[in-house]
């Protein structure tokens, strides 16, 4: 399966539960990509890539892993996840595997709601859906939903993924940037409501 999933995980100096879910993602170290978002010491094993410009951005960070995982690698499958998230082992082929049947772009873990979670996400790497980097903390995730409705759809999968600090960080400045995604989601979509 070499090459075939990445796994991309943008971080700061949150790194408690890196090591966990390097061993529970099921796939190699060296095809584990961190996006370094705050200067730090390299992580062992990995590839660490640094974008830890002054203007925080997820969905750039989420780019910058992708891009790489893609040009230098051929990924054909990237989960894209968050520095909290704990995994059941097998989960992230589980989601691969949705994908590979249903021929959807992007697979994400259910229970969910209806929107991709944006904690954990797989994308197909030959689909046109990329996150826009107009939104630089939330309603991303609800971009990708959109993006790929207009193309091959999602799937959600049956596996173990949790968040485990939701929405801890959404305060301040990430706060005003939420109110600020969300103008330009409902701008771009032309609607009123999340849905």
């Amino acid at each position: 399966m070499k090459n075939d999933l990445w796994v991309v995980i943008p971080t700061a100096n949150r790194h408690q539960y890196l090591e966990e879910i390097f061993e529970n993602s099921g796939v190699p170290r060296d095809q584990i990509v961190l996006v370094r978002t705050a200067p730090g010491e390299d992580i062992e094993g990995v590839h660490n890539i640094w974008d830890d410009k002054e203007e925080f951005n997820i969905h750039r960070w989420w780019n910058h892993g992708l891009q790489y995982a893609e040009e230098l690698f051929d990924a054909k499958y990237v989960a894209v996840l968050n520095d909290d998230v704990w995994i059941e082992p097998g989960s992230l082929q589980a989601i691969v595997k949705g994908i590979e049947w249903s021929g959807a772009d992007i697979g994400y873990p259910e229970p969910s709601s209806s929107d991709i979670c944006g904690y954990a996400w797989v994308l197909r790497m030959s689909s046109p859906i990329r996150p826009d980097q107009r939104f630089r903390w939330w309603f991303g995730d609800n971009d990708l939903r959109n993006q790929a409705r207009a193309n091959n759809g999602t799937v959600s999968v049956s596996c173990n993924i949790k968040h485990l600090h939701p929405n801890e960080t959404t305060v301040g400045e990430f706060f005003e940037a939420t109110k600020r995604d969300g103008e330009l989601f409902y701008e771009k979509w032309d609607t009123t409501s999340r849905d």
